[in-house]
């Protein structure tokens, strides 16, 4: 998993692992130790949907260099086991998995949510009525207030959705790899991926 360059930040230490072969299974789901700090302050972060840490990386040039950053990976990113099948579920597993890192001499503890993970946050945040986390803030990062939250994708095609997906990839990689539906349509189902995919190769945003 992607959170491997998290224990091993060098290609150094990325090339020892390989050699070494197998796979650590507590990689693909529960904590991942982000960056060690000194152990009194923990930054606990929440991804969006997908459940990638990765993308919090620029988020550590903010974060103080003393502070434990601990991100939390939904089951099922293996392929293997099974996921979480609602919010209060997911929040309930995070929980269960935070038990043994938040002892009693925790300091402060920060609990951020980003996107559908903002979600996650606050219900974790509800949920937790013993205090393990015992909370000095909760931070939603870029989540949709509930009563505005618009049904998206009910209904679609998949034409339809390869055209939002592609202008989520443009925005993301900065990109030109948008595809339309002028371009999709009366195109087999199989085709349409197609087209997706060699914009993507074209822009260099996935190996050829």
């Amino acid at each position: 998993p992607l959170t491997t360059f998290f224990e091993f930040p060098t290609i150094r230490l990325i090339s020892e692992r390989l050699r070494a072969g197998g796979d650590n299974p507590e990689l693909w789901s529960g904590p991942v130790v982000v960056r060690k700090g000194s152990g009194q302050s923990k930054l606990l972060l929440v991804p969006g949907a997908g459940g990638n840490l990765i993308y919090f990386q620029e988020l550590l040039s903010s974060v103080r260099g003393d502070v434990d950053v601990i991100g939390l990976q939904p089951p099922g990113l293996d392929g293997e086991t099974s996921p979480c099948n609602s919010i209060s579920g997911l929040a309930d597993y995070f929980l269960d998995s935070l038990s043994p890192i938040l002892d009693s001499g925790t300091g402060e503890v920060v609990l951020a949510g980003h996107s559908f993970g903002g979600l996650v946050a606050a219900e974790m945040a509800r949920q937790d009525r013993q205090s393990l986390m015992r909370l000095n803030a909760l931070a939603i990062i870029d989540t949709a207030a509930p009563d505005l939250q618009q049904t998206v994708g009910l209904g679609w095609s998949q034409a339809q959705w390869i055209a939002h997906l592609s202008k989520i990839a443009s925005y993301m990689f900065g990109k030109p790899v948008n595809v339309e539906l002028s371009e999709l349509d009366g195109v087999a189902e199989d085709v349409q991926i197609t087209v997706f995919y060699r914009k993507l190769l074209d822009a260099a945003v996935i190996p050829n």
